[in-house]
């Protein structure tokens, strides 16, 4: 049998410890974090990291494995697409991995499910291509297997280097 991603539900604010106890019985799994700052008192400065998803971990399992997911503490059920646990694709959690650990402050949008869809990866830019200085840019990306849309921003004087490397170009 050969082994796919599924995404599970946890119980709320329960994402860690599920992780944690699915990796305990050595079942393989995936739970995104973002970083997020909060700011209390005014002036004093606290980083939390958070999942990206509230109330899911993704587990890469085979289906003779799902009685053992289920029988995972915090764990409640999978998420059902027309029936059936729904197959998150190896490329939607690469970008979920990859785009979760390059840019904090992460959020998630629901959006409609297009099967078959191609990722897209899109990036706001107000600012022109010559400064050095980005205002707020908003970087997008779309996890069609999932219906979600992942968005972050840079921070507001983030500085570049250099336009060139930043967008991934090469530079003549």
């Amino acid at each position: 049998m050969t082994t796919q991603w599924y995404a599970v539900c946890t119980k709320p604010q329960q994402e860690l410890k599920a992780s944690a106890a699915l990796t305990k019985k050595g079942i393989e799994n995936f739970c995104p974090l973002t970083r997020k700052m909060l700011v209390s008192n005014g002036f004093r400065k606290k980083i939390t990291w958070n999942p990206v998803f509230p109330s899911f971990v993704f587990v890469h399992i085979t289906e003779a494995e799902f009685n053992t997911v289920l029988r995972t503490n915090d764990v409640v059920s999978f998420m059902y697409w027309m029936g059936k646990p729904a197959v998150v694709a190896d490329a939607d959690i690469k970008t979920i991995e990859q785009f979760a650990s390059r840019y904090p402050n992460v959020t998630v949008q629901k959006t409609a499910i297009i099967k078959n869809a191609v990722l897209a990866a899109t990036a706001d830019d107000d600012s022109d291509e010559e400064e050095n200085e980005l205002q707020d840019e908003r970087i997008r990306t779309v996890i069609p297997s999932l219906g979600f849309i992942l968005t972050a921003s840079r921070e507001k004087n983030y500085r570049v280097i250099n336009t060139n490397i930043e967008r991934g170009k090469m530079i003549d």
